[in-house]
């Protein structure tokens, strides 16, 4: 079976918006104490990371599949 390309690439943008992360707003350490600004932050940069790293790779995916696709 087959799948057309314009399944598969709905297929990596279904999978990317699964995998991306939400930046927070206040939250707990481990100690059960409260994480300050300066946490919140280290952390949201590197939800911010992560994300752009996922997006990366989705398009990296989708351009290989449009290349394909001009090459036959």
């Amino acid at each position: 079976m087959y799948l057309h390309r314009d399944e598969v690439i709905s297929m990596i943008n279904d999978a990317l918006f699964s995998c991306l992360m939400t930046p927070i707003f206040q939250g707990k350490k481990v100690d059960g104490t409260m994480m300050n600004l300066t946490e919140i932050s280290a952390n949201n940069s590197m939800i911010s990371i992560h994300n752009e790293g996922a997006r990366e790779m989705a398009e990296r995916l989708k351009e290989k599949l449009r290349e394909r696709d001009q090459d036959d």
